[in-house]
């Protein structure tokens, strides 16, 4: 399943990701492994990981701002701060981001996401912080 438009050409089209659920408390998004998506040793490159982390927290805050999701003339949640801790990789399988708010704010919106691989191992704990800006 993926919650993403099937024309979508941009970032998250380019990586793979792929939006499994979106709703004003949970986000859930999926990337899969392959050799474009690694660093030199052979894992994830951090920026794969992060991409993913990023995307889930701005699908997620996107509900937040209006749970249909829709930012056609509305508010769009703009990532300006991104925090992560990197804890592992791997070069395997599917990760999956898991992102839920931490704070609603009129004109900010706080998001913890964790980033898991197919063991439920922690490979990456990210907190991003978005502006609510109009479009």
């Amino acid at each position: 399943m993926n919650l993403l438009p099937a024309d979508a050409t941009n970032f998250v089209s380019t990586l793979g990701i792929r939006l499994l659920e979106a709703t004003p408390e949970l986000t859930v998004a999926a990337l899969d492994f392959r050799p474009g998506l690694r660093q030199l040793t052979g894992v994830f490159h951090a920026g794969a990981i992060l991409g993913l982390a990023d995307t889930a927290a701005t699908y997620g805050s996107m509900r937040v701002v209006d749970p249909s999701g829709e930012v056609t003339g509305g508010k769009f949640p703009l990532s300006v701060q991104v925090s992560a801790n990197l804890l592992r990789n791997t070069g395997e399988g599917t990760i999956t981001a898991r992102a839920r708010p931490l704070h609603r704010g009129r004109t900010m919106i706080v998001m913890e996401t964790e980033v898991r691989d197919e063991q439920d191992r922690l490979l990456a704990t990210v907190t991003t912080t978005h502006l609510v800006l109009d479009r």
